[in-house]
């Protein structure tokens, strides 16, 4: 399988125009050119996080199969202020909306485990490899 291209293959989602507007911004006329643009863009582990810990990442969540969940989390949860995320427990089953809820990110911190291993693919020399890490993560805590 072929990790690097779906993300180029793959469409846009179908309610990208819901997804501007739950982000406040008027959508532009160029909007599928453009998140298909940043969404071929690579990711590094700490923009990952970053995002995963960020109140703006939670404007646009996504089920399995590519629906967006925010506008579900936000009339079961409510909206999240800005010391709060919609978090997901993993263990409990699915990505559906009845698997979040909404916490502190500072409690949301305490919940990481002591590594994250991850892995991605990359292109080199028209080869695809993948690549994998463990980062310890005592210290962001």
């Amino acid at each position: 399988m072929d990790l690097t291209s779906r993300s180029r293959t793959d469409p846009p989602p179908h309610d990208l125009d819901e997804i501007y507007r739950a982000a406040g911004v008027d959508m532009p006329q160029n909007a599928v050119e453009l998140f298909l643009e940043a969404r071929s863009a690579p990711e590094d582990i700490w923009t990952i996080l970053l995002a995963a810990t960020s109140t703006d990442s939670y404007k646009a969540i996504y089920d399995d199969s590519g629906k967006a969940l925010t506008p579900q989390l936000r009339r079961s949860l409510g909206e999240p202020s800005h010391d709060e995320i919609y978090f997901r427990d993993r263990a409990t089953g699915g990505n559906t909306a009845d698997h979040y809820q909404k916490l502190k990110i500072s409690e949301a911190v305490s919940r990481m485990p002591d590594e994250i291993y991850y892995s991605f693919a990359v292109e080199v020399g028209g080869q695809q490899q993948i690549i994998s890490r463990t980062i310890l993560t005592g210290n962001v805590r």
